[in-house]
């Protein structure tokens, strides 16, 4: 389970990790976007969700150890879904931080990184 929550959490699209996805995503019909980044930070927020919570921990194990399929519990998908929740604050906090590094550096002012939302998520 660690080694799939590891990869899930750091972007690896192993093939349990494209599975576990492609199960909630299934289940949960949503847009994508904010692009790979983004992509990364709410995984790695599914990833501590997962890693925080004992009973969804219990459910993965099977799958995670190759011994039984995936189902996607509503324990499961509400962990998804409030994970994917954090996609638009993410990309508008990112879109603010882009509209102050224009205004910066049109006064030529300190360096803005309008990713610093996004990687926070990372750590």
């Amino acid at each position: 389970l660690s080694t799939l929550l590891h990869e899930l959490a750091n972007g690896v699209e192993s093939p349990k990790v494209v599975a576990l996805l492609d199960i909630c995503q299934a289940e949960k019909k949503h847009q994508t976007y904010g692009g790979p980044l983004v992509d990364k930070a709410v995984n790695a927020v599914f990833a501590a969700f997962i890693c925080h919570t004992q009973e969804l921990r219990e459910e993965l194990i099977p799958f995670a150890c190759g011994k039984g399929p995936l189902t996607a519990t509503a324990k499961l998908m509400s962990a998804y879904v409030a994970s994917e929740a954090l996609r638009h604050d993410l990309v508008e906090a990112r879109q603010k931080l882009m509209e102050a590094k224009e205004r910066n550096n049109a006064a030529k002012q300190a360096n803005i990184d309008e990713d610093a939302p996004v990687k926070a998520c990372l750590k």
